[in-house]
Parts: C-alpha cells; sequence; structure tokens
C-alpha cells in the first residue's frame, strides 16, 4: 500500500511538472476542507506548473482516471514538508458514494511527508463515511460526512466532515499526468 501512496504523490509532481495550471491564471481556486475530533486538514490552490519541487506549495485537485473513476488528490504544506489526502472513486459521476477500505470510495490521508524518507509517514485510512458529489463538470463539488480514518500503528480513530470544490482535469491532459504518475513511480522517464 505504500507504493500506491508513493505513486499518488510522485503523480502530484507530474502534475506540476505537466502544467496542470498556474495558479495565479486560474478563476476560481480549488479548495479541500475536513474538519473533526480536533483535527483540520484544509488545501487549497492548483499544481504550479513552475514549480519542480512539490513540496513547495498546497493544492488540492480533482481528476478522472484511465479506468471510469476520479482521483482527489491534495497536498497541505507544513513547515517540515506535508500532508496528503487522496481520495479515489471507482465511478465518474455525481450522487453519494460510501466509503470503505478498497470500497468504491477509499483513501488515506499521510501526514509527515518528506522528500527525503518515508519512516516518518503517518498513515490513516478511510474506514467509512459518506461523499456527496454534487457537481461534476469543470469543477468537483461535494461534501464528506463522517468519514472515519484509522491510524493502525497506533489503534487511534478520527471522524471528520467537510467540502470539496475542486477544479476537475479530464481528457487527454488527466490520461497523461495519469499515465505518467505510473511510469515516473516506476523510476522511469514520462515520454515528452
Amino acid at each position: 500500500m505504500t507504493r500506491s501512496i508513493v505513486r499518488a504523490v510522485v503523480g502530484l509532481a507530474t502534475c506540476a511538472a505537466f502544467g496542470c495550471s498556474d495558479p495565479a491564471t486560474s478563476s476560481q481556486s480549488s479548495s479541500i476542507t475536513l474538519t473533526g475530533a480536533g483535527e483540520t486538514f484544509t488545501a487549497s490552490g492548483e499544481p504550479n506548473a513552475t514549480n519542480d519541487d512539490l513540496l513547495e506549495v498546497s493544492f488540492a485537485v480533482a481528476m478522472e482516471d484511465s479506468v471510469g473513476g476520479m482521483v482527489v488528490i491534495a497536498f497541505r504544506k507544513t513547515t517540515s514538508g506535508g500532508d496528503a489526502f487522496i481520495l479515489q472513486f471507482t465511478d465518474r459521476r455525481t450522487g453519494a458514494f460510501e466509503c470503505s477500505p478498497g470500497g468504491v470510495c477509499h483513501g488515506r490521508l499521510i501526514e509527515n511527508i518528506t522528500a527525503s524518507t518515508t519512516t516518518e509517514w503517518v498513515y490513516w485510512e478511510i474506514q467509512d463515511g459518506t461523499v456527496a458529489i454534487s457537481e461534476l463538470g469543470d469543477r468537483l463539488v461535494g461534501t464528506v460526512q463522517g468519514m472515519t480514518l484509522r491510524n493502525s500503528a497506533q489503534s487511534v480513530e478520527r471522524t471528520q466532515s467537510g467540502t470539496l470544490d475542486l477544479v476537475f482535469l479530464r481528457g487527454e491532459d488527466a490520461r497523461r499526468q495519469m499515465y505518467c504518475f505510473i511510469v515516473e513511480a516506476r523510476g522511469e522517464t514520462c515520454p515528452q
């Protein structure tokens, strides 16, 4: 499972390298907010096409994947590196998605991400909850209700709710970014 998280983080770097969009030219910024249990995860903005270092800016984006689903990826910059929230849906549609490990809606929050090591990363896997997507077009808009995240290493759970309002990437750009994300996760270079 660690390899899939690393792939997601590498995919975010690919998005920055291949130019999702420049935050300075975006008409409406992307944002995600999850709150509850005394914890808040907030990320906003889009990957900066001119930035080669993923860990330098916070951003949130949604994109279609190559198998008919969609992925939400958010990175929150912190003083020591950052935290990432990755949420995958097996279907590309509006409506309610019940979340569970390996289900139609699944994902993780990874805290303490640094470029130098993965040993300090803290994983919170989504156990349950509902994501309701109300808009899916140029943007993915929705709400998160009662999402329980579990840290099995510490036997701790927390429940969060919140909102998603994200730029939605699709078509050839999204497919290329997903392809490059997989290629670069293998340590190879994405063809130009």
